[in-house]
């Protein structure tokens, strides 16, 4: 994915779109800042993750210029680019169920043991999961 980025970059530097090459010039100034605070090669995990933070970021900003009236054309484009890098997230219905089934191979009973299921299923789909979804059916299935 990061090869993909710096490709794209130098494609919009070429195009003249300085939007676009701005945007990814921060996407990667982001992206190397975090491999030489891990001191790790970017990997696609890194990038969903900064692509994630970013995304989230921009949506606020949009809905803030929204409210106050602001164009926010550049920011839509940013986020149709950083879609792009953002991680495939497991279905409502698939959430469901697999916080179903970590309850019950946990043996979790009370709200208090949620932490549990809540680490272990971060541990193994990472980013593939929203957690507050997650969260959101543990209290549901656990009756709290």
């Amino acid at each position: 994915m990061y090869t993909k980025i710096k490709a794209a970059r130098i494609q919009a530097m070429k195009d003249k779109n300085t939007v676009v090459r701005d945007f990814y010039s921060t996407f990667m100034g982001e992206i190397d800042k975090e491999a030489k605070d891990t001191m790790k090669f970017p990997d696609d995990v890194m990038v969903e993750k900064i692509a994630k933070k970013m995304a989230n970021n921009i949506q606020s900003n949009i809905k803030l210029y929204t409210e106050k009236g602001v164009d926010v054309s550049n920011e839509t484009a940013e986020l149709a680019i950083v879609s792009e890098f953002l991680p495939q997230v497991l279905s409502e219905d698939q959430t469901r169920e697999i916080v179903s089934k970590a309850i019950t191979d946990a043996g979790i009973t009370t709200i208090q043991e949620q932490g549990k299921v809540m680490g272990a299923l971060k541990k193994k789909y990472g980013n593939k999961l929203d957690m507050k979804l997650v969260s959101q059916y543990v209290r549901e299935l656990i009756g709290a």
